[in-house]
């Protein structure tokens, strides 16, 4: 019992400390799981293929572009001929997505500007190109986050801690300064591997309990719930 009570009083004083909180994307700060379906099913049925379920999607996402074409291409046992016109139309598709303001999580543009109201800056780190994910961020929440980190082929993808290293030098922060939060359990990873404050959110893509096994440090129900653990005395 004192081991516990001793945990959260540490937790307490590091999230009190926090200067800087990093989102994941997909399923943290946007449900784009029926939009990406969409793409990837459309593109599948032009190729002959059938559509995959919707809510299989939820698990092929969070781990990049590469990996959910890989997930598609073996949950459709796709010939690699194939595969190739395929992978190359979704990538074309994916670019030209008009998701918007429509999909992002209900409570996220609150939390956003509460951090904001607090000194917090806000950041994104993702597994979504960042060809895509950088203009997207813009588009939907314009001027909110200070950087956007996305996947590119020249560094390793999350659970790599590589943007959070990014952000953590170019803004010169402490790692006991950064909050990450995310949806899955690669984000948790990724923040575990990093070495900071990682919280997991139960309203995105997987269930509280993957998130727990995979080290959250803690989980909130909806967005504001953060500002109640940063702030709390």
């Amino acid at each position: 019992m004192n081991t516990e009570k001793g945990k959260k009083r540490n937790d307490l004083k590091r999230l009190h400390s926090i200067k800087a909180v990093v989102f994941d994307l997909d399923g943290t700060l946007m449900n784009t799981v029926d939009d990406i379906a969409s793409i990837m099913n459309g593109v599948l049925e032009n190729h002959g293929y059938e559509k995959i379920d919707d809510g299989k999607y939820k698990y092929f996402l969070g781990n990049g572009a590469s990996a959910l074409l890989g997930s598609v291409k073996e949950e459709r046992k796709i010939s690699e001929k194939d595969f190739s016109f395929i992978k190359k139309e979704f990538m074309e598709e994916y670019g030209k997505s008009e998701i918007g303001k429509e999909a992002i999580y209900p409570g996220i543009m609150e939390l956003l500007a509460a951090l904001e109201d607090l000194g917090i800056d806000s950041f994104v780190y993702t597994n979504k190109p960042h060809s895509i994910a950088e203009p997207l961020m813009e588009r939907v929440f314009p001027h909110i986050f200070s950087k956007v980190v996305g996947q590119e082929d020249s560094r390793p993808r999350k659970p790599h801690p590589v943007g959070l290293e990014m952000i953590q030098e170019e803004f010169s922060l402490k790692k006991e300064e950064i909050l990450y939060l995310g949806d899955t359990n690669t984000d948790m990873e990724t923040g575990k591997n990093f070495g900071c404050f990682t919280i997991g959110v139960e309203w995105g893509f997987r269930e509280k309990e993957e998130l727990i096994e995979y080290g959250a440090d803690a989980t909130i129900e909806k967005p504001m719930d953060l500002i109640e653990k940063i702030i709390r005395k």
